[in-house]
């Protein structure tokens, strides 16, 4: 029997699949029903189904224990049994239980969305209060120069339950002109060769995700046709950079979720471009070659997350939003490199950041980052911060270069 660490779990009720694994007596195999329980559950490996779940979509990633360097480790193989090994998807369930905390001066601890009662109500709010503010927003004419670039933490449905979140991307909005379109690299779109989303009017979403309120995958975002900027992307890559069209996808959450509250009304027209490696020099280069349509009225948007360490998560972070030591440090050594412009220790992350690889066991989140670089006028140029803070414990970090 492997050495067991005993961690105290308390959840909902839900339906575990266990193989091989240890659950207060050994097993082989078995399926255990907890029906509100306080469970000494440790797991050197699992499989789960889970009822009720939250998802948040990722790329898969094997169950482990974390180095005895990072403590809370530990509470991973009990309180995140919400962890499910399949491709493309994981599935957490925690902070279902317990009170949100206040917000402190750090922004830490807050209320946390997975609390809400009302799913959405926070975005009906603000449909109603704040996003009429935007049918005034000035459109960007040539006259105003190149729009900028922006790399954004992207969320999941739980930010329509975020007003603070809600408020600082439609304010960062309304501090742009409305561009004449949107042109998203999302971390949920990995594709070689280089793949431009489907051109039509009103194209269906992608719900990558699964768990939350029906609500969420539901909602619609019915942008225009976007055929036109299909024709500039191909213009401005090289004949060698072949680029497909893909007929039918539509807009996955990291480009539908930030821009319903950016451009509420789904008046520009929005394209997503696949994530065709994870080198940082190609997506770099690729920025570059994109940065014409910045001259005409097109945003460019890297979407990610700053820290995206979603399998080391705990309840506390759920609930409280308590910032893992691998999330505070990566983020704070990520903000200085920005700001220095050090391309150089940015593209060496994987193998010098602090806080790796638990603040990207997977690299997906943070490689969008390259490619707004790779945009700007000045890749080594320091950038604008925008957005600050963490959510669920992760970096919500968000910039914009010139």
């Amino acid at each position: 029997m492997p050495a067991l660490v005993p961690v105290v779990a308390v959840v909902p009720a839900l339906t575990l699949t266990l193989t091989p694994v240890v659950a207060v007596v050994p097993v082989p195999a078995l399926t255990l029903t907890l029906t509100p329980v306080v469970a000494v559950v440790p797991v050197p490996a699992l499989t789960l189904t889970l009822t009720p779940v939250v998802a948040v979509a990722t790329r898969s990633y094997p169950c482990q224990r974390q180095p005895s360097a990072h403590p809370s480790s530990l509470r991973v193989q009990a309180i995140v049994l919400l962890f499910t090994c399949t491709h493309n998807y994981l599935c957490l369930a925690a902070g279902t239980h317990g009170s949100a905390g206040d917000a402190g001066e750090d922004g830490h601890t807050m209320a946390s969305p997975m609390l809400a009662t009302d799913p959405g109500a926070a975005f009906d709010a603000f449909l109603a209060d704040t996003a009429p503010s935007s049918l005034d927003r000035p459109e960007w004419s040539p006259d105003g120069g190149p729009l900028p670039a922006l790399f954004l933490g992207h969320g999941a449905p739980p930010l329509f339950d975020d007003p603070l979140w809600i408020g600082e991307l439609f304010a960062w909005a309304q501090a742009l002109p409305t561009p004449r379109a949107v042109l998203m690299i999302s971390a949920h779109w990995e594709h070689a060769p280089l793949r431009i989303s489907a051109t039509g009017a009103g194209v269906p979403l992608v719900y990558d995700f699964g768990g939350f309120a029906h609500r969420y995958s539901t909602m619609t975002y019915p942008t225009p046709d976007a055929s036109w900027l299909a024709g500039r992307i191909g213009a401005v890559l090289p004949a060698d950079e072949p680029v497909e069209q893909d007929r039918v996808r539509g807009l996955d959450h990291g480009a539908w979720v930030p821009l319903k509250v950016m451009y509420p009304y789904a008046d520009v027209p929005v394209l997503q471009l696949s994530i065709p490696t994870h080198d940082p020099a190609r997506l770099l280069e690729l920025g570059d070659r994109l940065r014409p349509l910045r001259d005409e009225g097109v945003l460019i948007v890297g979407s990610g997350f700053l820290t995206h360490g979603l399998p080391f998560l705990t309840r506390e972070a759920f609930v409280h939003n308590v910032v893992p030591t691998w999330s505070e440090e990566f983020d704070h050594w990520a903000a200085g490199a920005l700001a220095a412009g050090d391309l150089d220790a940015l593209a060496g992350y994987r193998d010098h950041a602090p806080g790796m690889p638990y603040a990207h066991p997977t690299v997906e989140h943070f490689v969008p980052l390259f490619v707004t670089l790779g945009a700007a006028s000045r890749p080594d140029g320091p950038v604008e911060t925008v957005v600050e803070g963490y959510q669920f414990g992760l970096a919500k970090r968000s910039f914009q270069v010139a």
